[in-house]
């Protein structure tokens, strides 16, 4: 597993810290005494149903430890057992086990056999599951991010997405081994239409964890909810027997050739100019960050 240092990582605490709700709270925790369900976002076309119910989705990865804990509640504020809990996300290259990095081409029998960081849990008594995985990487197109959904038996009841500090991703993308690149990536969290959209009940509170870090969402879901779940088509469609468990795989036959905008996998051509400079610091920290003027 990948280590960094540390001083640098923890100079990155006052930024992250800065997006807490008032009182101490989170937003998803301040949504929460206001009984409001964390919004739904976009599938994506890279789910596929999990094939392992199971805590640990690394498979063994290089990159830097990262646990996910989801406390999923009613609108009532009460915790909502026996509720199963999918993750998945891509890993340090920008890489989803079952897809290959080429839009439109077929990915390696490896590749597509593949099932890291994918899994899938039942919620406790106090609504809870926890996930040990790994710090997502990036792709062009999008922000750091981390999908999920919430399942009542049969029904899907929420398909969501958590986003990550940019200061932090910042940090482990240039200094991490694990996730070097000679590229810049050139979607942040306030460029990404899709984190625009979700807002901040989607943001994941993180800090440091013993060796790792660990990020926490509460979602607040209507059990009773059956929402339309938007799956974009990808040009590509999944390993046999590990599509979706209703509804069109998310690479059906009569898709396009490539994915949606904002959807590109490693490969696809950017569609963003990549912010440098003050521009590139203002928009990886909290409001106006240091480039706030104290008052006159």
């Amino acid at each position: 597993m990948t280590t960094v240092n540390r001083r640098g990582l923890l100079a990155l605490g006052a930024a992250s810290a800065a997006g807490a709700g008032t009182l101490g709270l989170t937003p998803a925790e301040a949504a929460l005494t206001r009984r409001e369900l964390t919004p739904q976002v976009t599938e994506g076309p890279y789910y596929l149903d999990p094939v392992h119910m199971r805590a640990d989705i690394t498979e063994g990865l290089p990159g830097i430890g990262l646990d996910v804990r989801f406390l999923i509640r009613d609108p009532t504020g009460a915790p909502l057992p026996a509720a199963r809990v999918d993750i998945w996300h891509c890993n340090a290259d920008g890489l989803y086990s079952g897809f290959g990095g080429d839009p439109g081409r077929e990915p390696s029998a490896g590749q597509k056999a593949a099932t890291y960081l994918r899994g899938a849990q039942i919620t406790d008594a106090a609504g809870e599951v926890l996930f040990h995985s790994l710090y997502p990487g990036w792709y062009p197109g999008r922000t750091t991010h981390i999908h999920f959904k919430v399942w009542q038996g049969a029904r899907t009841v929420l398909t969501c997405q958590v986003f990550l500090p940019d200061a932090l991703s910042e940090f482990l993308y240039t200094q991490a081994p694990a996730y070097k690149r000679q590229q810049v990536r050139d979607t942040l969290n306030r460029t990404d239409g899709i984190a625009v959209m979700a807002g901040d009940l989607t943001l994941g509170s993180v800090r440091e964890h013993g060796d790792r870090y660990l990020v926490s969402l509460t979602a607040v879901v209507d059990p009773a909810a059956t929402p339309a779940v938007d799956r974009p088509p990808f040009g590509m469609g999944p390993p046999p027997g590990m599509g979706p468990p209703h509804g069109p795989p998310p690479g059906r036959p009569d898709g396009p050739a490539g994915p949606p905008p904002g959807f590109g996998p490693p490969g696809w051509p950017g569609r963003r100019e990549v912010l440098t400079g003050e521009a590139r610091v203002a928009a990886l920290l909290p409001g106006k960050g240091l480039l706030a003027k104290p008052p006159s």
